[in-house]
């Protein structure tokens, strides 16, 4: 495989998507915020338990598998950058297959119930 990185762009991406990845989190945070604003609003209790089990399992482990997947690609990109500039080919395909690499979502994200 031939590879022709320009470091610098690179790595420009990469800190492009860690800000993108930090406003995923944050985003979800405010929803996370709106959510218990809504369920306090609503002045019910099934609303409530309803709403806060929706962001204990769903929220919360989706966004976390969204950051340890960004974190992986980013920290791939990283090495392989640095690899490449070394001239070592094969941790550059190290590196690619490592962003490849994720946590596996159904460990962490509750199978969807019919209904």
């Amino acid at each position: 495989m031939e590879y022709d990185i320009r470091g610098a762009e690179a790595l420009g991406v990469r800190t492009r998507t860690a800000g993108a990845l930090e406003d995923v989190e944050n985003t979800a945070r405010y929803i996370d915020e709106a959510l218990v604003g809504g369920a306090t609003a609503a002045n019910s209790e099934p609303v409530a338990t309803a709403l806060a089990g929706f962001i204990a399992i769903r929220s919360k482990p989706g966004v976390a598998y969204v950051k340890a997947r960004g974190l992986a690609c980013l920290d791939a990109c990283r090495t392989a950058v640095n690899a490449y500039e070394r001239g070592d080919f094969d941790m550059v395909r190290n590196a690619q297959q490592a962003a490849a690499s994720a946590p596996d979502p159904t460990l962490t994200i509750p199978a969807r119930r019919p209904g």
